[in-house]
């Protein structure tokens, strides 16, 4: 589908999928596409759109096009979403400049060249990110808290800061609220693959807590292994360890041991989803 639409086969053009977002309210996001792609074959498809608005903006045409995301008998979602975002505007006094007053019905996209698509929430964060492509905005420093050594070789990789800021989120996330900020990535480095991930606490006694609790994760997961050498080889190569205020927690191995590991891992848990769904039938 995504071939015939806008001439993009995904697992042959698509190169990389950078998301982020300013703040943590809703609707504030952009998400950038590198990809070979045929960009008067996606413009034509754009122009199609319904309830689609054009704005011409530094030689490039931005489309902002209606999301419709409410299906036949949705009434009740609708409903309570409406009344979701009713309570979470109450709860948010301020307001980002940045913030999508579409409530997330609308996205603005830029086909900014044959390598390059981008999606955002708003006119202006599409026009952010563009500049930001085109070096004429500001971008990440090498000192940034974001990026640590291991971007370089992830395939993967999320980074969160100024989690405190999350105390302003009607959405209660009192675990993620206790930490300055939280770093993942996944890839392969020296021929390995990798998973890592760093948790920096507000606190000693916060890691402390948090320590325990990867620590508690890892056992479980460590039983969870039992009857697979694959599963157990990853577990035998985790390593979790706390320095002060921060937690990080790693594993790697061989592409073949890891690809097996998940196998088996995929097999268990398609087991357990029909014992589940058996329960469910019973119960009904």
């Amino acid at each position: 589908w995504f071939s015939q639409e806008y001439g993009i086969d995904p697992p042959e053009d698509l190169r990389s999928i950078t998301m982020y977002s300013r703040d943590f309210k809703r609707y504030t996001g952009t998400v950038i596409l590198q990809a070979d792609y045929e960009r008067s074959k996606a413009m034509e498809k754009m122009e199609q759109a319904s309830q689609l608005k054009k704005t011409t903006w530094n030689d490039l045409t931005l489309y902002t096009v209606t999301i419709a995301h409410h299906h036949g008998d949705a009434a009740h979602a609708k409903h309570a979403d409406r009344s979701s975002d009713k309570r979470r505007d109450q709860a948010g006094k301020k307001k980002s400049r940045h913030h999508d007053k579409s409530g997330g019905k609308q996205m603005t996209v830029a086909f900014v060249d044959d390598n390059t698509i981008v999606l955002g929430s708003s006119v202006p964060n599409t026009q952010a990110a563009v500049k930001l492509l085109k070096k004429d905005g500001r971008s990440l420093s090498t000192d940034s808290p974001l990026l640590t050594d291991r971007v370089a070789n992830a395939w993967i990789y999320g980074a969160a800061i100024d989690l405190k800021r999350l105390k302003q989120n009607p959405l209660p996330m009192p675990v993620l609220q206790q930490h300055e900020r939280i770093i993942w990535s996944f890839g392969e480095r020296d021929g390995q693959l990798f998973e890592h991930a760093k948790l920096v606490a507000a606190s000693e006694e916060v890691a402390q807590e948090t320590l325990q609790v990867v620590e508690g994760i890892a056992a479980y997961e460590t039983l969870w292994a039992q009857g697979s050498p694959h599963m157990k080889s990853l577990m035998k190569n985790t390593r979790i360890q706390r320095n002060g205020n921060v937690v990080e927690v790693s594993w790697d191995g061989d592409t073949e041991t890891v690809l097996k590991a998940l196998k088996d891992l995929g097999r268990r848990m398609k087991t357990w989803k029909h014992v589940w769904a058996s329960d469910d039938d019973r119960s009904a």
